[in-house]
């Protein structure tokens, strides 16, 4: 017997409601900590390219990182200012400068890592290594599955007639249901919203065993 997709869907709404009310909380203290200290996020990815790369030049990380060369030295500075790089010139051509982590930098991305490595240790602890990767290759499976499926959805292709049915009290715009909230208008007045799964999961969305 094929398992209860109502109830799957249950169980997903309580799963993004506990991070919501409950993870961030707990986690908030801690993760703003952290990430006050890091770089913005471009120039994070800088550093975490050089760290794989060891050293580049300003036009290698441009090509590599698709970023427009006055964006890049602009980070770059910003992060040898900040004692994360350091320029020195390339063996093979005095004119051209090579960047590369300093300790400080290197120090940081290792504490990076190991930050989200205790995370996701902690965060799934709650299953063997066998569940884990169970999980692991179901939810990509289904992230796959929504990428396509949520396209096709919007493009207007396959799309599914239960849309058109959709009780009005599903839609944003009314406060209540499933979503809730004040919405924007979409198709035929109105655009669901999807974002908070904020009936979903609850006790009182449980079906009765009756």
């Amino acid at each position: 017997m094929a398992y209860d997709s109502q109830e799957l869907l249950r169980q997903f709404g309580r799963l993004m409601r506990t991070f919501k009310q409950q993870g961030f909380s707990a986690m908030s203290n801690r993760s703003r900590q952290f990430w006050a200290k890091q770089p913005e996020r471009g120039a994070f990815r800088v550093l975490h390219l050089l760290h794989k790369q060891d050293q580049l030049t300003n036009s290698q990380i441009v090509e590599a990182l698709d970023i427009r060369p006055s964006s890049v030295s602009v980070m770059v500075k910003k992060l040898e200012d900040d004692g994360l790089v350091e320029r020195h010139e390339s063996p093979d051509d005095k004119r051209v400068s090579l960047i590369s982590l300093t300790e400080k930098g290197q120090a940081l991305i290792t504490s990076s890592h190991d930050f989200k490595n205790e995370f996701a240790d902690s965060l799934f602890d709650g299953l063997d290594a066998a569940e884990q990767e169970q999980l692991g290759t179901l939810l990509a499976k289904l992230t796959d599955s929504l990428q396509d499926k949520f396209k096709k959805w919007d493009d207007g292709a396959e799309r599914p007639e239960f849309f058109d049915n959709m009780p009005e009290q599903f839609y944003r715009g009314h406060g209540f249901g499933p979503w809730g909230g004040h919405g924007h208008h979409g198709h035929h007045g109105h655009r669901p919203d999807f974002r908070g799964f904020g009936g979903f999961g609850s006790d009182s969305d449980k079906p009765s065993k009756d």
